[in-house]
């Protein structure tokens, strides 16, 4: 069983966390990343466009900043981490050859 999955594309993310933005013009989502695991989610965006009622109805999904989920992924290899991924490009030169990409 995968221990994480990685949400790359804006509208997954947009409807996994059943929020939505304005960053596209006629689509209503914003620029993100989305990192699902057993015990914890994690939203990567912005954090300036998370108000204070969007962290509410969030809960504990952590707001953290676009950028990061590279560092976020790398660190998540090191432990050798099993990992669903829709390929992204930018995403998967995170992680080693021999990680487990599914």
């Amino acid at each position: 069983m995968p221990h994480l999955h990685i949400l790359p594309l804006i509208s997954p993310v947009s409807g996994t966390f059943n929020i939505r933005g304005s960053d596209v013009p006629y689509n209503p989502v914003l620029m993100s990343f989305g990192l699902v695991m057993h015990t914890s989610a994690h939203l990567y965006t912005d954090e300036a466009k998370i108000g204070e009622d969007v962290r509410k109805h969030l809960g504990d999904v952590k707001v953290l900043p676009y950028s990061q989920i590279f560092e976020d992924l790398r660190a998540l290899d090191r432990e050798n981490k099993v990992l669903i991924v829709n390929p992204l490009y930018a995403l998967t030169k995170c992680f080693d050859p021999n990680a487990s990409i599914v």
